[in-house]
């Protein structure tokens, strides 16, 4: 038998007739906090640049977690495989992390590392990150199903955030 290959959440959706919605601008906006009130959902998974205001973070009963290309808290914030990439690191990489009010914060309940190789480009890079991103979300909520919330350890990590390169990342 053949494995079905989904290229998108929304083909995912579909595909196992999920009710979803689409978000245009602030996920912040009071009529998308009520439609997600009206879902009592226990976990929210974002994999996305939104950013998640106090009154969205405290919708689910259990927490709101967060799918990162990065081996967190390292590359923090925007384009961190491009900026692990140009700073010469030898791994990115996959974090899921429990959300709070600081970007990219929280608790990192699972990672996984990637090695950059000679030759390999940046979307090389992202493809490899997304492929890899289903087993660490899954080992993360089977983390959340059991009320484990400890970090995996992240202790040889060192902390960095960044904004959209400039002109000399380039």
């Amino acid at each position: 038998p053949s494995v079905k290959m989904f290229y998108s959440v929304k083909s995912v959706f579909n595909y196992f007739k999920i009710d979803y919605f689409e978000v245009e601008g602030d996920i912040n906006k009071k009529h998308y906090l009520d439609m997600i009130r009206e879902k009592e959902i226990d976990v929210i998974v974002s994999s996305n640049s939104l950013i998640f205001k106090s009154e969205l973070l405290d919708i689910p009963s259990i927490c709101c977690l967060n799918r990162h290309s990065a081996l967190l808290p390292s590359y923090g914030g925007l384009w961190p495989i491009f900026q692990a990439y140009r700073s010469g690191e030898d791994y990115v990489g996959v974090s899921v992390h429990t959300m709070n009010s600081s970007i990219d914060g929280g608790i990192v309940l699972s990672n996984q590392k990637i090695p950059i190789t000679i030759g390999c480009t940046i979307a090389e890079l992202y493809e490899k990150c997304f492929a890899l991103s289903a087993s660490v979300l899954l080992d993360s909520l089977n983390k959340v199903r059991i009320n484990d919330f400890s970090s995996c350890d992240v202790s040889k990590i060192d902390k960095s955030y960044y904004s959209f390169p400039n002109k000399e990342h380039w």
